[in-house]
């Protein structure tokens, strides 16, 4: 797999913007001007993914020098049954070194409309070598339960990591 920086003159631009529209409810989306232009920073990385050149999914990262926190990772619907998220997460994982990475998926609630793919995708994570930290997050009222690759993740650079790169109001918080 190869990966290309997300920009408004790729091929695939609208492919990634339909992605980005498709795999987010709109209270989770950022804008996508918005992402580009913070992808400019230094430690954010706005990335489409590829094998043999088709599309196969984005992933959206805000890093430090021991963090990653995977704030967007889709695969394009037409390439999802062919296991191109796990080998996403295994390049990613090798390309960055060791450091550990974050994420946070939607709390599983049997009212939630979509609680079935909320419990799949914690599947999915665990089945890539993700552990449910011991905080949750909530990001603008909606709660999420927090994944790592360390079984024990650094709250306080997780903290520290949302503090520097946030866009509205995100907080930890402990288990209750």
């Amino acid at each position: 797999m190869e990966y290309t920086r997300v920009n408004r003159k790729q091929k695939d631009y609208r492919s990634v913007v339909e992605l980005m529209l498709t795999a987010f409810p709109p209270e989770e989306r950022i804008s996508i001007w918005i992402l580009n232009l913070l992808s400019r920073k230094r430690n954010v990385n706005f990335l489409a993914w590829y094998d043999n050149r088709e599309f196969c999914g984005i992933t959206y990262t805000i890093e430090s020098e021991k963090m990653i926190f995977l704030l967007y990772f889709a695969v394009n619907a037409q390439q999802r049954p062919k296991g191109y998220g796990s080998q996403i997460i295994h390049e990613l994982k090798q390309a960055v070194r060791g450091r550990e990475i974050i994420l946070n998926v939607e709390k599983p609630y049997q009212s939630a409309e979509n609680n079935t793919q909320r419990v799949q995708r914690i599947t999915f994570y665990e089945r890539n070598g993700f552990c449910q930290s011991s905080f949750d997050l909530r990001i603008e009222g909606t709660d999420y339960l927090v994944f790592s690759t360390n079984a024990v993740p650094n709250k306080t650079e997780f903290s520290s990591l949302l503090e520097k790169y946030h866009i509205g109001k995100i907080q930890p918080t402990d288990m209750s």
